[in-house]
C-alpha cells in the first residue's frame, strides 16, 4: 500500500473548488494531469503549459534535488503526508514560494498536491537572518508574524502582526514569553515547551502547529516556525521565527475529510453496487463491496477492468454503445441489463447512471441493483397466470381478466357460456358486464367495483346477472387488483354461481316464519281431552265414599278389588296427565327445537333396543332395514318420540308371529316407512288418526290401552317440521306408517382470512351436497351464525380483526349455538394450542394445507 493517505477522484471537484487552495494532480508517472487556477496564480503555468510536464520540473532549478530527496525519502519512511516548501520561477522574473502537502489519489492514477502561498513568509525569515536589528520585524508585511526571542535574557519582541493574530492592540502590552505561553490553549502548552526545548537542544528547526485563545476570547489554529542562532560557544543566543493564523486552512481540511467520509460513508452503506469509471478510456477507478459482491471479485481486480467487462463478451460492444452514446448526450441510463459473475453466471440489474466531471474529466457513475428475485417474481407470475387460466378452464366458475385502460375482458374461461349462456367473445365486448347485471344491483355493484379497484383494493362483491335465456344467476365476484407505479392496470378474478346457496338462504329464512308461526297453535286440545281425565277420577271418588259411608264393614276381598280399580284408574290419569302436559308444553312453545343432521338408520337402531323387550314378550320380529349413511334433519328428540310412538302402536296391534319392518321407500329419501302385518286400521279410523279433537284410542291385542293423543302429538312434530305423517292400512293385513321430512341440504360456514383456502373448502363441500357461507374474520363470522344459523363451522384460528379464539369462545358460551360443531383449521402444531381450542370445546381439527382426504371425512361425521 503506497505510504501516503489516499483521496478519491470523486471529491476532487470539491477540493478544487475551495477558496484559498493551489492544486496540482498528476497522473501514475508524475506527468502533470491538472492545475487549477489558484495553482496557475501561483505558478505561473496554465493547464495547457503545464500539462504533461514532469511535477519535479514545475519547481525552481535550485529546489529539484533537494525536494525530489524529500519526496524520495518520505516514499521509504512511510510518512504519513508528504510536506515541502519549495520555490517557482515566475515569467516576470519573481520567485514565489510555496507550502505543499501531497496524497496518492485512491485510484492509483497519480498523486494530488495542495499547496499555499507562503512567500511573505519566506521574506520575512530571510529578513530576520539577514538583519542584526530587532526593529526590522516591526515592518514585516502581510499576514505573518514575527519574533525574535532571547533563552538567555527572556526578552521577547514581535511584529504588529504578532498582535493581531493574539487579538491584541498593538503596543498595548509588552511581549514576554508567559505572556505567548497564557495565550496558547492549555491542552498545547506543554507541547509548545517541549518542541521549543527540543529545537535548542538538538539545534534543529522549529515547526509546529497549535491554538491559541484570543484576548477576545475566540480561538484559532496557528503556525510557527523559527531558528535557533548560537554564539560562539555554542550556547543558544537568540530564536528567530515568524507566526501564521491557519485558522481557515485547517477548517478548509477538517470540510475535507468529513465529505471525503462521508462520500466513502455513503458509497459503503448503498444497498445497491456502485462503479465509478472514467468515461474517456472505460476504466473502473473506483467500486464499493456491494460491487464485489456482485460480481465476485475483489476490489484490486475490478478496479482497471474496462466498464464493459462487467458485462457478458456477447452483449459488450452494444453495452457499449449505449454508454457512449449517455456521454454523448450527457443523459442519465436507467434500464435493465446483465453483468457477469466470475463463476460465469448472468445476474440481471437495474442500472442507474449518470455523467459527471472531475477536474473537468468526463466519469460515469452506475448503480447496479440485483433484481434476480424481482425476475424471478416476473417469471413466477407467468407461470402463475398460465397455471391459474388452466385451473379455471377446468374448473366450475368463470375465470376472467379485465384491462383497465381499455375497459374490456381480455380473457374470460369457457364455463361462462354454460353458466350465463354468453360465449366468452360476447363478454369481451365493451360495457359487457355493465349492461346484464340485474337493473336492481346494477349501480351498486358498478360503483362498489370502480372505487375498489381505484383505490387499488382487491375486492368481493355479489349481484344477480341476466342470463342469456332471461333468467337470473346469483354471482360472487372475487377480484385481485393488477397495479403498477400504484396505478391499477389489469383486473384478475373469478366469478362463482351462488344461486343454489342463496336459495338456500331464502329457505332458511322461510323456515323460521313458519317455526314462528307453528308456535302459535297453544292448548287447543286441552278442553278435548278434560273429559278423559273426569272419567277415572270419578270412579275413584265414586268408590272412595261408597267405603266412608258403608254402614256394614266390607270384606277384605271387597276392599282389594276397590283398590286395584282405584289403582288401575289412577295409573291411566297419570300417563294422561304425562302426555297431555308434554303435548301442551309442545304447542305452547316451551319446547325449542334443535334440529340437526342425523343418520336415520342409528336413530332407528336406537328406537328398536327400547322396544325390543315388548316384542320379545308377544313374539314380534322387528327388522331394521334403513341404510346406513340415511341423512335426516330433525330434532332428534322429537323425532326419536316420533318413531318410538309408530314402534310402541305397531307392537301393541301385532299378534305372536308378526313383523315389523322399517324402511326407505324408493327416491324417498328423506321418508323412513313403519310396516307391520298386525291387524290393520279402518278407513273410518285413518280419517280421524291424527286429529286431537277427535279421540280414536283403540285397545291393542292385549287389552293395553292409550290415551289418544299419541298420533296427534306425532303429527304436530311433523308439522313443526315442515314434514307429515300417512298411512296405508287394510285390515288383517296390517299397516304402514309414512313419516317424511323436508329435504335440507346442510349448511357450513367457512371462516377464514385466506381467499384460496375458503375456495378449496367450497369445492370440498359441493362434493358432499352442502351448501356454505363464508366469513373472512370473525367479527363477520359471528354475523353469518346469527343470520343463518349453520350446521357446521370450519374455523381458522389465525385472522385479524377478530381471531378464531374469539369466535369459539362466543359459540361455546351461548347456549343457542353450543351446539353447533366446530372444526378448527390452523397450521399451528403446537401442543399448547391443541390443548387450548380443546377446552374451549372444538369439536375436531384439520391441519392446513387443507387436503380433502383430511376435510370430508371429519365433516360427514357431523353432517352425515
Amino acid at each position: 500500500m503506497n505510504p501516503l493517505d489516499s483521496v478519491s477522484s470523486s471529491l476532487l471537484s470539491a477540493i478544487t473548488g475551495i477558496p484559498g487552495l493551489c492544486v496540482f494532480r498528476t497522473d501514475i508517472d508524475g506527468k502533470c494531469a491538472h492545475v487549477n487556477d489558484g495553482w496557475t496564480k501561483m505558478s505561473g503555468l496554465a493547464l495547457e503549459e503545464a500539462k504533461g510536464i514532469d511535477w519535479i520540473e514545475t519547481i525552481h532549478i535550485d529546489d529539484r534535488k533537494r525536494v525530489l530527496d524529500e519526496w524520495n525519502r518520505a516514499l521509504k519512511e512511510g510518512v504519513t503526508h508528504f510536506k515541502s516548501d519549495f520555490r517557482f520561477s515566475l515569467p516576470d522574473g519573481t520567485v514565489s514560494w510555496v507550502a505543499t502537502v501531497a496524497t496518492a489519489l485512491e485510484e492509483k492514477t497519480g498523486y494530488l498536491f495542495v499547496a499555499s502561498d507562503i512567500t511573505a513568509r519566506k521574506q520575512a525569515e530571510d529578513e530576520l537572518r539577514s538583519s542584526s536589528e530587532r526593529c526590522k520585524f516591526a515592518t514585516a508585511a502581510g499576514e505573518v508574524g514575527a519574533w525574535d526571542w532571547s533563552p538567555v535574557t527572556g526578552d521577547l519582541v514581535w511584529n504588529d502582526e504578532v498582535y493581531r493574530i493574539m487579538g491584541l492592540k498593538p503596543q498595548s502590552v509588552t511581549p514576554s514569553y508567559d505572556l505567548l505561553i497564557n495565550l496558547i490553549h492549555p491542552d498545547y502548552r506543554e507541547y509548545h515547551n517541549e518542541e521549543v526545548n527540543d529545537s535548542i537542544k538538538k539545534k534543529k528547526p522549529l515547526d509546529i502547529e497549535y491554538a491559541i485563545i484570543r484576548a477576545d476570547g475566540k480561538e484559532r489554529m496557528c503556525h510557527a516556525i523559527g531558528k535557533v542562532l548560537y554564539d560562539g560557544q555554542g550556547e543558544p543566543a537568540r530564536m528567530m521565527g515568524t507566526i501564521q493564523d491557519i485558522t481557515e486552512r485547517k477548517e478548509s481540511e477538517k470540510a475535507l475529510l468529513e465529505s471525503e467520509n462521508k462520500y466513502r460513508l455513503l458509497v459503503k452503506s448503498a444497498g445497491d453496487a456502485i462503479f465509478l469509471a472514467d468515461a474517456t478510456t472505460g476504466v473502473i477507478t473506483d467500486c464499493n463491496e456491494k460491487a464485489e459482491e456482485l460480481i465476485g471479485r475483489p476490489k484490486n481486480e475490478i478496479i482497471g477492468m474496462r466498464q464493459t467487462g462487467l458485462h457478458p463478451a456477447e452483449l459488450a460492444e452494444h453495452y457499449g454503445q449505449v454508454f457512449k452514446s449517455q456521454i454523448e448526450t450527457g443523459k442519465d441510463i436507467a434500464e435493465d441489463l446483465v453483468v457477469l459473475h466470475k463463476d460465469g453466471r448472468t445476474i440481471p440489474v437495474d442500472i442507474r447512471s449518470g455523467v459527471f466531471e472531475i477536474g473537468g474529466r468526463p466519469y460515469i457513475q452506475g448503480s447496479f441493483r440485483d433484481i434476480r428475485e424481482k425476475k424471478k417474481a416476473e417469471e413466477a407470475l407467468v407461470n402463475s397466470e398460465e397455471r391459474y387460466r388452466t385451473l379455471v378452464e377446468g374448473a366450475n366458475l368463470i375465470g376472467w381478466e379485465y384491462d383497465t385502460s381499455s375497459d374490456q375482458f381480455t380473457f374470460v374461461s369457457g364455463k361462462a357460456e354454460e353458466m350465463t349462456g354468453y360465449p366468452p367473445e360476447e363478454w369481451k365486448k365493451k360495457g359487457f358486464l355493465a349492461e346484464h347485471i340485474h337493473p336492481d344491483d346494477r349501480d351498486t355493484a358498478v360503483n362498489f367495483f370502480v372505487n375498489a379497484t381505484g383505490n387499488c383494493e382487491d375486492h368481493e362483491f355479489e349481484y344477480r346477472m341476466i342470463k342469456a335465456d332471461g333468467g337470473i344467476i346469483w354471482c360472487r365476484d372475487i377480484v385481485q387488483v393488477v397495479t403498477k407505479d400504484g396505478k391499477p392496470v389489469k383486473l384478475r378474478g373469478i366469478l362463482i354461481n351462488i344461486t343454489e346457496r342463496k336459495l338456500a338462504e331464502e329457505s332458511l329464512r322461510n323456515e323460521k316464519e313458519k317455526a314462528v308461526a307453528v308456535k302459535k297453535e297453544k292448548e287447543k286440545y286441552v278442553s278435548l281431552i278434560a273429559h278423559d281425565l273426569k272419567a277415572p277420577f270419578t270412579s275413584i271418588i265414586g268408590f272412595l265414599e261408597l267405603m266412608e259411608n258403608q254402614e256394614t264393614d266390607l270384606s277384605s276381598r271387597q276392599i282389594r278389588g276397590m283398590i286395584q280399580e282405584m289403582k288401575s284408574n289412577a295409573v291411566g290419569a297419570v300417563n294422561a296427565i304425562n302426555e297431555i302436559l308434554h303435548f301442551s308444553r309442545f304447542q305452547s312453545g316451551d319446547f325449542h327445537m334443535q334440529p340437526q343432521f342425523f343418520d336415520g338408520s342409528m336413530s332407528v337402531a336406537s328406537t328398536i333396543a327400547n322396544y325390543s323387550f315388548l316384542a320379545q314378550g308377544k313374539g314380534i320380529e322387528i327388522i331394521n332395514d334403513i341404510p346406513e349413511g340415511t341423512r335426516l334433519y330433525a330434532d332428534k328428540t322429537l323425532f326419536r318420540e316420533v318413531m318410538q310412538n309408530l314402534l310402541g302402536n305397531a307392537v301393541k296391534f301385532c299378534n305372536r308371529g308378526d313383523r315389523i319392518r322399517f324402511y326407505v321407500p324408493e327416491d324417498q329419501y328423506t321418508t323412513i316407512a313403519i310396516e307391520d302385518t298386525g291387524v290393520g286400521i279402518s278407513g273410518d279410523t285413518i280419517a280421524n288418526l291424527f286429529r286431537s279433537d277427535i279421540r280414536t284410542t283403540t285397545a291393542g291385542t292385549n287389552n293395553e290401552v292409550g290415551t289418544g293423543l299419541g298420533l296427534p302429538f306425532c303429527q304436530e312434530i311433523m308439522l313443526a317440521h315442515e314434514g307429515e305423517i300417512t298411512v296405508e292400512s287394510k285390515i288383517g293385513e296390517g299397516s304402514v306408517f309414512y313419516v317424511t321430512l323436508p329435504f335440507v341440504r346442510p349448511l357450513a360456514l367457512i371462516v377464514d382470512d385466506d381467499k384460496i383456502v375458503r375456495y378449496i373448502l367450497q369445492r370440498y363441500m359441493q362434493n358432499l351436497n352442502v351448501s356454505f357461507i363464508e366469513a373472512a374474520d370473525g367479527i363477520e363470522a359471528m354475523e353469518k351464525v346469527r343470520d343463518f344459523k349453520p350446521d357446521l363451522v370450519l374455523l381458522d384460528i389465525f385472522m385479524p380483526t377478530s381471531d378464531g379464539f374469539q369466535v369459539l369462545k362466543e359459540l361455546k358460551s351461548n347456549s343457542s349455538t353450543s351446539n353447533i360443531p366446530v372444526i378448527v383449521l390452523t397450521s399451528d402444531n403446537r401442543i399448547e394450542t391443541r390443548e387450548k381450542v380443546v377446552r374451549m370445546g372444538v369439536d375436531d381439527f384439520v391441519g392446513k394445507p387443507v387436503r380433502d382426504e383430511e376435510v370430508i371425512p371429519r365433516v360427514r361425521k357431523f353432517l352425515i
